[in-house]
């Protein structure tokens, strides 16, 4: 079973949300929305916060580990 999380990450500026973004290209992790809180789209609007400018969401399946048995 795959757990799947949708986050998203909050900067004040454009580079700022870039940096944060450095550890989220990997191949469990789907982008959904990056850009300007103003103009997230209507299924997104519960990720807006008044105080931020720029928004990173995203979804990452946690795979599941299977263990080794020796």
């Amino acid at each position: 079973m795959v757990k799947q999380n949708i986050k998203a990450i909050y900067a004040n500026t454009w580079e700022g949300l870039t940096v944060k973004m450095l550890g989220y290209y990997h191949d469990h992790c789907y982008h959904l929305y990056t850009g300007s809180c103003e103009n997230l789209p209507e299924k997104y609007r519960q990720f807006k916060k008044n105080n931020t400018k720029f928004v990173f969401i995203y979804e990452e399946d946690t795979p599941k580990i299977y263990k080794s048995y020796e």
